[in-house]
């Protein structure tokens, strides 16, 4: 997964240097890496997830939200796989497991962005509220 994790580090640094469509593009390139071979480890997964937040995100920016929900749909996926394989057995939300938990939140919050965009509003409601209800869980335990 060296070659995926480089490109979304080159889009990383794209996007910081205000290339937005470059990073985008290096961004995709990425995704479709990582879909030929899938990946196993964490740390390539987390990766995964990132790069479908961060394209998912550029596309809601250029108002394109019915090409972003498809992105969401997989970000939601990908990071409930993540907290799922993380659990915090004191439940209480620590370390990897509240990171993981933040981007089931954002791509929850994406994808509401997403449905609402496409006139989907009981789906982009109910999207919203479980993300409400996880960085609620979050500040509880953080508190």
């Amino acid at each position: 997964m060296g070659h995926a994790h480089a490109l979304y580090d080159l889009a990383f640094a794209l996007a910081s240097a205000g290339r937005v469509d470059e990073a985008a593009t290096a961004l995709e390139e990425s995704l479709q890496t990582y879909r030929r071979t899938p990946p196993r480890e964490e740390p390539d997964r987390v990766t995964f997830a990132r790069v479908l937040l961060l394209l998912g995100s550029y596309l809601l920016d250029r108002d394109d939200p019915a090409a972003c929900l498809p992105l969401a749909d997989e970000a939601v996926r990908a990071s409930r796989a993540l907290n799922a394989a993380a659990p915090d057995p004191t439940g209480i939300l620590r370390g990897t497991a509240i990171r993981h938990c933040r981007r089931l939140a954002q791509a929850l919050e994406m994808r509401a962005k997403a449905l609402s965009g496409i006139g989907r509003t009981t789906e982009a409601a109910a999207a919203s509220a479980e993300a409400a209800e996880l960085r609620r869980s979050m500040s509880r335990d953080e508190g």
